[in-house]
């Protein structure tokens, strides 16, 4: 179909993220090839495009205009929060009572690498860490940090790898967690921090993207580049009670959760108002 001479006909795309053309050291060279063609025909001939963030809004503008193509309307919306879970199990791992949570596919360009390096630094500061439970299957360029969480005996009594964790054993996890960390270089969202913050626990991230965007001041942010700083802000939460029960509370008071029928309704008012 002709989308451009075809009034009868609109094309609203949902696009996540522009990760193969922002970030394409983080995707395979067949992905990127793909993606560029779908993007430069899809984007072209879209009535609206509806963005999961203000930076994937931008991100997508500036590479259309780099490449001097039109611009369609861009509009944001906000993905939900909830998980859909109707209970909280907890996983078959056995985890103490006090630790640490990430979530999300164990691959490049999500950075658990700056964790290790993380805990690395503290181990060679002496510094103690809490346990940390990564819930995530094992994706692409992996294979290295894997090993490396696995093996390094300085490190693997304090990293737990949870890679078949269901949705109800996510909401266990955020409800039982004292803190979660985010470490990602490029997200097109970042569905982990928004789920922390549902669950009133408290989140430090990568302040990367659109990260920023989903938690505002609730959210504590270091550099991605630098395990050093990630380590100081898990050993200063962590260490500090009062802390987290004062963001906890903070969260608790000032986070507005965003359902996914909430999403559906932007997503479809806009539509109908094309």
């Amino acid at each position: 179909i002709d989308l451009n001479s075809n009034q009868s006909v609109k094309l609203v795309p949902i696009l996540h993220d522009m990760c193969p053309i922002v970030v394409p050291q983080f995707c395979s060279a067949g992905i990127r090839k793909v993606f560029k063609r779908h993007m430069l025909k899809t984007l072209h001939g879209s009535s609206l495009v509806m963005c999961v963030s203000n930076n994937t809004i931008k991100d997508a503008a500036d590479w259309l205009e780099t490449n001097n193509k039109h611009i369609p309307k861009l509009k944001n919306f906000r993905l939900g929060d909830n998980i859909g879970h109707k209970r909280s199990v907890a996983p078959k791992k056995k985890l103490p009572n006090s630790f640490i949570l990430c979530v999300g596919t164990i691959e490049a360009r999500k950075n658990h690498a700056s964790l290790y390096y993380a805990y690395k630094l503290a181990a060679d500061k002496k510094i103690k860490m809490p346990t940390l439970a990564i819930a995530g299957k094992k994706g692409w360029l992996a294979e290295d940090i894997y090993k490396l969480f696995k093996s390094d005996p300085a490190i693997k009594d304090q990293i737990i790898l949870l890679e078949d964790a269901s949705d109800e054993n996510l909401a266990w996890l955020y409800e039982n967690s004292i803190l979660t960390v985010y470490p990602s270089f490029y997200e097109g969202w970042g569905l982990p921090v928004a789920e922390s913050l549902l669950h009133g626990t408290p989140v430090i991230a990568s302040s990367m993207s659109s990260i920023p965007e989903i938690g505002g001041n609730l959210v504590d942010y270091f550099s991605p580049y630098s395990p050093e700083e990630i380590m100081q802000k898990i050993h200063e939460y962590s260490s500090n009670k009062a802390l987290l029960k004062s963001k906890r509370q903070k969260i608790l008071k000032e986070y507005k959760a965003t359902t996914w029928d909430d999403s559906y309704k932007e997503v479809a008012e806009a539509i109908l108002d094309i």
